[in-house]
């Protein structure tokens, strides 16, 4: 909602649609609590309607495309419980970045993904 209403960012361009102080923690942002017309108010939902549906779109386009990865993880999950990042990335490949380019060592680790330690047991 907040993309739409705060940040300007969706089709409705960049306007602040504040709500109304209220109180408690949450400001009002429902039918008596706005400070926009129900046409607008139908409109940012229409826009949130439309985040939410490309999101889902696309979490479900990536999960498609990766399936036999998902499956190959789930299948050593039920096995052996745990996998460490060295094992992960056997199964899934290294971290890529947006533009397609394996991304360096060192980016993949400021992700502060570490090998789990060896507890000692008493």
């Amino acid at each position: 909602r907040e993309m739409v209403t705060q940040f300007g960012m969706s089709d409705l361009g960049p306007t602040i649609f504040s709500p109304r102080p209220q109180f408690g923690i949450w400001p009002a942002f429902g039918s008596e609590g706005t400070q926009v017309s129900p046409e607008l108010a139908a409109k940012i939902d229409k826009e949130i309607a439309k985040f939410i549906d490309e999101g889902y779109k696309k979490a479900k386009e990536t999960l498609s495309k990766n399936r036999a990865k998902l499956d190959k993880v789930a299948d050593t999950l039920l096995e052996k419980e745990t996998l460490d990042r060295d094992e992960f990335e056997q199964l899934v490949g290294k971290p890529v970045s947006i533009d397609g380019e394996t991304k360096p060592e060192s980016a993949s680790k400021s992700a502060n993904l570490r090998k789990p330690q060896k507890v000692a047991q008493a």
